[in-house]
């Protein structure tokens, strides 16, 4: 998939959830980051690393853009930053499903482990795991400046 495609993605999915949750505007950027995406409430921006697509796939990738998403909902609608408290992933765990996308388990703020609701594993962190239900790690090059390749490691 074509990196303007990942970007065209993230744009339609942060701007079907400003007008569902009447939110301002939100800029989001799909980026070449080695660590993780992060929401920045007072520039209102969204960074959503590459390698989320790369390793996780489409609905791992888009699972992660509606996390920091979910961020800027609850800072305009609860007044301030809520961390990942019980009622961001009460609403992270609504929003999910509405992809039919389900996460039982968390390394910290993020998925762990993600499946559809019907079960389906999508994604593991941890390695060993990966390889156990027949993942293999990923390794990622790049193509081109627009396009990827996924190669198993």
């Amino acid at each position: 998939m074509k990196y303007s495609k990942l970007q065209q993605h993230a744009e339609e999915l942060v701007e079907m959830y400003c007008e569902h949750y009447n939110l301002r505007p939100i800029k989001i950027k799909v980026k070449f980051l080695k660590g993780c995406g992060r929401a920045r409430y007072s520039t209102r921006f969204i960074s959503i690393p590459v390698w989320t697509f790369e390793q996780g796939g489409l609905e791992y990738f888009t699972a992660y853009i509606l996390h920091e998403i979910v961020h800027i909902i609850l800072y305009d609608t609860m007044g301030g930053c809520q961390g990942h408290n019980a009622a961001f992933r009460a609403l992270e765990i609504k929003i999910l499903k509405e992809w039919d996308l389900v996460s039982k388990e968390y390394k910290k703020a993020y998925f762990k482990r993600l499946e559809t609701v019907t079960g389906k594993l999508l994604w593991i962190w941890d390695t060993d795991k990966r390889e156990a239900a027949g993942m293999k790690p990923y390794s990622v090059k790049v193509k081109e400046e627009n396009e990827f390749i996924k190669t198993t490691a």
